[in-house]
């Protein structure tokens, strides 16, 4: 049995399910991309900057909140994990982020969620975003575990063209399945994505025996800043800068697309049949003008700003609804806490209880236990040779939160609605937003260590006092490390742009272009990482 989680790791050996409906329940998974902690107001922190979400608030407070649930620092790390419950390390997957025109993908030995529910009986879907790769059809939704896809494969796109890519190198990338569709010109993403949310839930009901799994992947909140201007309009008026009220639309304009979705939900009667989850799958950029305030950081770092993400689960089968759940939770959970919901065994479950690194945490959370979790890896990427980024490592223990070679920027402690976030020629923009900006960027051993219960805000570096206590969490992530596989673009040569992958090859769409799988299919065993003094 492995020895990441062999225990504990009984994710996919499932409890009975605990519900009054007479099959497994549907799932819609909810992913908010780009959403700060400090952007909501369900968190367990006050921000003094959340935006209107009436709806994700009201789901919220009628479910369980997930107060430590942690992420990958940004998109495709914590997709990666999400959709295998696996570490981003664990499979190579920890650097940055997959693009249009890369080889890098989410290696095809990897089973995903909706593989698994697949095999438990499940109609799976993807809607919206997917980020994980697309040099072949192989590496797409429906080729991993999807009955059906409709939304992009890339990162970011115009929210109302669909069109992505460098200002050179325009394309479309908006599918419904293989085939691209041309006709999603003009509406707005957030709009399409409820809406064929809606079209998959009314016409299951015509199928009433078999569950359905949606992942529901907005694009919204991230960039670019694109909101119907009656959204946009509502913000006016309250002191913010245009980029906070466009944002602060975007926001409320995903909170009554999901309220559409419920309507759905109720109209066909399948609310109480249904378990939602929702989360964002990284941490706020500030420089987008989100916050995690009062948390520390923000998007591509280790701070808690970059990992520590706002989400809940809410349904008819959680008995201990309207309570916060404060036991330590990774993304990578979410895989068995659902399978285990979804009451069943699939094949080869055994085998795969015994890789992944997920715990789940179905029976916690429904009746109120603590958590199996005791440690949460936030990442490990040694890669120092790609422009501005120098490598770190990180990893949570009980109370206690390790952090090794450089977390990241922004550092400080970040509100952008009262700082004008303009760039000055002391301060770059990204720092411009922050205020607090007084902790040295290299610590002295190397190392940073905090006290996140008496400390959740990361102000106090115990590191030097504690030496002891530094030696003991380093070695559980000297752990992970040495059972890490080596980034998958980690070098230059994996970085390189594929010019087969033009859009101009294929009449203007972002088209996958490789016959046969990926470079990245494959993965090795990396090197220690080396901190220096």
């Amino acid at each position: 049995m492995s020895i990441r989680n062999a225990g504990t790791l009984l994710c996919l050996c499932f409890f009975a399910l605990q519900c009054t409906c007479s099959r497994p329940p549907n799932v819609l998974l909810v992913v908010a991309d780009d959403l700060g902690y400090g952007d909501v107001a369900f968190t367990p922190v006050e921000s003094g900057e959340e935006l209107d979400t009436p709806f994700l608030n009201q789901l919220a407070e009628t479910g369980v909140v997930l107060d430590q649930l942690y992420g990958g620092p940004q998109c495709t790390p914590s997709r990666s994990s999400l959709l295998t419950g696996k570490y981003p390390s664990t499979i190579g997957m920890q650097h940055k982020v997959a693009t249009l025109r890369l080889r890098y993908a989410l290696p095809l030995k990897e089973k995903t969620i909706g593989e698994h529910l697949q095999e438990l009986g499940y109609s799976t879907h993807l809607v919206g975003k997917w980020h994980l790769g697309s040099p072949s059809w192989e590496n797409t939704p429906t080729y991993r575990g999807f009955d059906t896809f409709y939304g992009y494969h890339g990162g970011a796109q115009n929210y109302y063209t669909h069109m992505a890519g460098p200002s050179h190198l325009r394309g479309l990338d908006f599918w419904n399945g293989t085939t691209p569709d041309h006709g999603a010109r003009g509406t707005y993403s957030t709009w399409l994505f409820g809406n064929e949310t809606c079209r998959i839930i009314e016409g299951s009901a015509a199928e009433p025996e078999r569950p359905w799994f949606i992942m529901l992947s907005y694009q919204a909140v991230h960039g670019p800043m694109q909101a119907p201007p009656q959204y946009i309009k509502n913000y006016k008026g309250r002191g913010l800068m245009t980029e906070r009220e466009i944002f602060g639309g975007m926001t409320t304009a995903m909170d009554d697309s999901l309220r559409g979705v419920f309507e759905a939900l109720e109209t066909s009667g399948q609310k109480d049949q249904t378990l939602v989850v929702f989360l964002s799958d990284n941490g706020g950029p500030v420089e987008g003008h989100s916050t995690n305030f009062p948390l520390r950081g923000g998007k591509h770092t280790l701070w808690e700003g970059g990992v520590r993400l706002a989400g809940f689960m809410h349904g008819s089968m959680i008995h201990n609804a309207g309570k916060h759940f404060q036991g330590l939770m990774h993304i990578a959970d979410l895989l068995p806490t659902i399978a285990d919901a979804a009451g069943g065994k699939g094949k080869g479950a055994e085998e795969a209880a015994n890789e992944i690194d997920g715990i789940s945490q179905w029976q916690a959370i429904v009746n109120g236990k603590q958590s199996k979790r005791t440690e949460v890896l936030l990442n490990y990427d040694p890669v120092t040779n790609d422009n501005w980024w120098g490598g770190y490592a990180g990893i949570r223990v009980g109370d206690l939160k390790l952090l090794a070679g450089d977390p990241g920027q922004p550092s400080g402690w970040c509100k952008p609605v009262v700082h004008n976030c303009r760039p000055t020629p002391e301060l770059p923009r990204i720092q411009s937003c922050c205020r607090d900006m007084r902790v040295p960027s290299n610590p002295h051993s190397g190392y940073r260590l905090f006290n996140l219960t008496l400390d959740p805000t990361e102000r106090v570096d115990l590191a030097l006092r504690y030496p002891e206590l530094v030696e003991k969490l380093r070695e559980r992530l000297q752990y992970y490390i040495d059972n890490a596989a080596e980034p998958l673009n980690g070098t230059p040569e994996q970085r390189q742009i594929d010019p087969r992958s033009n859009p101009n090859r294929f009449g203007g769409v972002w088209t996958p272009w490789l016959e046969h799988g990926n470079a990245s299919s494959l993965y090795i065993r990396t090197a220690k990482f080396q901190v220096t003094d």
